[in-house]
């Protein structure tokens, strides 16, 4: 029975290691002296190394991670490590972005680290270009000359800019976050049919109507206003430029 069950045992750890191996992330074991003990496929591709032998037997962090020697954040600071994003290094010792977890194990009588990381590169390239993207648009509306509005699905005013505020006398406090009425009675039935097609997903595009201003004077305008879709393309609210 002793010798079925070392058997049984010994042929789960091997299954285990298959399967560590195969997975699409980065997988590393280290022991307690924070040397390498193992690393899968996904782990030594991300890093740059072509074999495990190339890595197995160095201490984690003169390469592999970033932190000080005597600062491990699990077995010298204590910290928890859950989806954390933090660094590994490559053979390079270029930074490489990564959503981290890390968990203390005992395998086969020692107490080990199972280290799990997938690489959030693109993920981190996508963020910064749309913050690039976002500060662009957030300056062109600052800027502008022609006054422009946001709103959200719910009719709300999100933003409003400088030139909104010239133009028609609203400051932001005074109108975000509100259902302003600001559309003379005569311009209500055209209006409603606009938002019935932004509500759609279709652009209205230099409709001729009025607005009044916070002291009541109507201007004359031409408007132009597209829909803001989700990912799903369902209406999540309107971007107005009036001019």
């Amino acid at each position: 029975l002793l010798k079925k069950a070392k058997a049984e045992t010994e042929r789960a750890h091997t299954d285990t290691q298959k399967v560590l191996q195969e997975m699409p992330f980065g997988v590393m074991l280290v022991d307690r002296n924070k040397v390498i003990r193992s690393a899968n496929k996904a782990a030594l591709s991300m890093m740059g190394f072509d074999k495990k032998e190339d890595v197995i037997g160095l201490i984690c962090h003169d390469n592999v991670c970033p932190v000080e020697q005597n600062r491990c954040p699990v077995l010298d600071l204590g910290q928890s490590v859950d989806s954390s994003e933090r660094v590994v290094l490559n053979r390079d010792h270029e930074p490489i972005p990564v959503m981290k977890s890390v968990i203390q194990i005992n395998l086969d009588n020692e107490d080990m680290l199972l280290e799990v990381f997938a690489d959030i590169t693109q993920i981190k390239k996508t963020e910064r270009a749309l913050a690039r993207s976002e500060k662009k648009l957030n300056t062109v509306m600052e800027t502008s000359a022609e006054p422009m509005a946001v709103y959200d699905k719910d009719g709300k005013a999100e933003y409003i800019n400088p030139a909104f505020e010239t133009v028609f006398g609203w400051k932001s406090e005074e109108f975000l976050g509100k259902k302003v009425d600001f559309v003379p009675e005569e311009a209500v039935d055209a209006t409603k049919a606009a938002i019935h097609k932004i509500l759609k997903g279709q652009i209205c595009y230099g409709m001729e109507t009025v607005r009044k201003t916070k002291e009541g004077k109507k201007k004359e305008i031409r408007l132009t206003a597209s829909p803001i879709l989700d990912e799903t393309k369902t209406y999540n609210g309107m971007v107005i430029d009036l001019y």
